[in-house]
């Protein structure tokens, strides 16, 4: 493999419901003499919640960062961002990718990303990064993704090659990255772990902005406080629970006219209370002509679909009055794009 560039597109959700959360089994110990030695015990077991479990609708855009990505001679990954500061510890392209190339057998690389997404905007970024990635190591060295199974494996390698890694480990380093290793349109279920894809075929414009930022963790810990009981009944009429089976019809028909009524974000009241600027950025796309306008994620980006030949000048200037980030677009039907 040579040096290879790639395109790595963020995501808008049109829709998403907070499901509850998925449970594990906490088991308490402490220290007791048995047998004359000191040992732990286990006295006792409860259940904890994990992670959030989501229900959503997800298309692909084409705002995009660009990614250089070269093979090395040893086994490290170097990973650094040419416009972006990250913590190590929080650097999941990195720590994703040494476990990637150390459970398939791979060398190392050296990747350069170029960011133009804003992080902590619910479009994706650091996934759409690590899926892209992960998607073009895949694709060179034959990895492949098994459906029934939900896994990729490399089963074309010696045995001791012959290695797996889930949707659900993916899932780990952010839920979006499933959906995103392939992209276009998806309704993303579970952990991020549960993915139906769908061929749409049709291409929508788009108009982001956003004003500041809303961190992941915090927007669910405030939903947590807004919403006890989660599900199907925890809608209101101000902020109602979305139908997303109508979702992705009205997308593959083209009848985005119809997502007003069946579409919605349950994090927006939530993210809201974190940055105002959320609501006022909703109501100006409304007022610029969007046919459906809501935020993406856990925010704090908003976005507008608007009919193709609508003139955005206006709303684009108004929004730029008031936000730190505005870019016109259109969706697209891949996660990755490799340019050279």
């Amino acid at each position: 493999m040579d040096s290879v560039q790639i395109k790595s597109f963020a995501k808008i959700n049109l829709s998403l419901l907070v499901k509850g959360f998925e449970t594990g089994v906490q088991t308490k110990s402490q220290a007791a003499i048995v047998g004359g030695a000191l040992q732990e015990c286990a006295v006792s077991q409860e259940t904890i919640k994990k992670k959030h479990l989501l229900d959503s609708v997800a298309m692909s855009i084409d705002l995009y960062d660009m990614i250089q990505i070269a093979p090395r001679t040893d086994e490290r990954v170097e990973v650094v961002f040419e416009n972006f500061e990250i913590a190590p510890h929080k650097n999941t392209v990195k720590i994703c990718l040494e476990k990637f190339v150390k459970r398939f057998g791979l060398c190392g690389f050296d990747i350069c990303i170029k960011k133009q997404i804003p992080e902590m905007s619910g479009l994706g970024g650091s996934s759409a990064n690590l899926a892209s990635i992960l998607c073009l190591l895949a694709k060179q060295y034959g990895i492949q993704y098994h459906s029934h199974t939900q896994e990729y494996k490399r089963g074309n390698m010696p045995s001791k090659y012959y290695m797996r890694m889930t949707h659900s480990e993916l899932a780990d380093f952010g839920s979006d990255v499933p959906f995103m290793m392939q992209g276009g349109l998806g309704r993303i279920q579970g952990v991020g772990d549960r993915v139906d894809f769908f061929a749409c075929g049709q291409k929508y414009k788009v108009v982001l902005a956003r004003q500041g930022i809303v961190p992941t963790q915090l927007c669910f810990e405030t939903y947590d406080k807004f919403v006890p009981i989660y599900g199907e009944d925890n809608g209101t009429k101000e902020y109602p629970n979305p139908n997303n089976a109508k979702v992705v019809e009205c997308l593959l028909t083209g009848k985005i006219g119809w997502l007003k009524t069946v579409a919605h974000n349950a994090l927006v009241r939530s993210a809201n209370s974190i940055n105002p600027h959320i609501a006022s950025n909703i109501d100006t796309l409304y007022q610029g002509g969007a046919v459906y306008a809501t935020m993406s994620g856990s925010g704090s980006a908003c976005f507008a679909l608007l009919d193709n030949d609508f003139d955005t000048q206006e709303v684009l200037k108004k929004l730029r009055q008031s936000n730190d980030f505005v870019y016109e677009c259109n969706t697209v039907e891949c996660g990755t794009q490799i340019i050279s």
